[in-house]
């Protein structure tokens, strides 16, 4: 466990095993490892039950009050206006991945008493960047989810803020690439991406208020509805052939999937099952033997 910050040392006895992995890979005869890769980084929120002391980077204890497990008052402190204290709620964390080996190392941490904010995390992007740099691996991919301030310091990287415009002329000023150059290794470029994996979470999370009493409604051109009631359906047919004796189609898809409690969307491995192939068939399968429901448009008219 090291401190947080871009410190030489919390990378430095990785960095000593992969330049012996590179050395392996040559004598094997394999392709030697470039020791280009890509920066992956994300935040983490602190559980509210422990406070950890961002400037002295210790573990204070659990935050309960005086009435509660009295037992446990060894581990409780309170804390007081006149304490200068300041208690960690989210930590960056980074991972670098070489892309000519796959082989990676855990990166630096950041710690932040406050919510992020895009100041932050360029901060703590091109000072983990300089960091590998300064140790001879270079970086030309930065990976991280679609959240407000990772978006918006990606903007700023590129000399642009606010909200993109809808103006589709070729003179419109947030325009820009999805690269910059690299300020610790030019004129290589650093390109920016969008983790697909929490894009397709929160696709699957807007399919998922489409279920009934949801806040969404989708509907195709024609008028006909479609939404995460397809998916149930799905599941209901796959336990309906446990019940047969026959073997299940999509044997990871789990009732916790179709229910999606709050930690259920937060994770992005069930939204990659939604997507697995055995799901998708077994969709199109279903849509083509189920008649879908009649559009409300035409509902309306045979009441009437």
């Amino acid at each position: 466990m090291h401190d947080p910050g871009s410190r030489s040392d919390c990378i430095m006895n990785q960095v000593t095993h992969y330049v012996a992995f590179k050395e392996h890979c040559v004598k094997c005869g394999k392709q030697e490892p470039k020791a280009n890769g890509v920066l992956i980084f994300d935040e983490v929120k602190v559980a509210c039950q422990l406070l950890w002391n961002s400037r002295s980077n210790a573990l204070m204890g659990l935050a309960m009050t005086s009435k509660d497990q009295t037992s446990l008052n060894d581990i409780y402190k309170l804390l007081k206006d006149s304490d200068d204290s300041k208690q960690t709620s989210y930590v960056l964390q980074f991972l670098w991945w070489d892309l000519t080996s796959e082989y990676d190392i855990v990166g630096p941490y950041f710690t932040s008493s406050s919510t992020v904010d895009a100041k932050f995390v360029m901060s703590c992007v091109f000072e983990t960047i300089r960091l590998f740099q300064f140790h001879k691996l270079k970086t030309s991919l930065v990976v991280c989810d679609g959240a407000s301030s990772n978006i918006s310091a990606i903007k700023a990287c590129h000399g642009f803020h606010g909200a993109y415009s809808i103006n589709e002329e070729l003179n419109d000023k947030y325009m820009v690439e999805p690269w910059m150059i690299n300020p610790f290794n030019p004129p290589q470029k650093l390109f920016w991406l969008i983790c697909p994996s929490h894009q397709l979470k929160n696709m699957i999370n807007a399919l998922f208020s489409s279920k009934e009493g949801g806040t969404k409604e989708f509907r195709r051109g024609d008028g006909v509805s479609f939404g995460w009631q397809t998916i149930t359906d799905l599941y209901k047919q796959e336990l309906a052939r446990v019940d047969q004796g026959c073997t299940r189609m999509v044997p990871r898809l789990k009732e916790a999937h179709c229910l999606r409690d709050a930690w259920t969307k937060l994770n992005v491995h069930p939204a990659k099952i939604m997507q697995q192939e055995q799901v998708l068939t077994e969709l199109y399968a279903y849509i083509h033997q189920t008649p879908p429901p009649p559009p409300k448009m035409l509902l309306q008219h045979l009441k009437l």
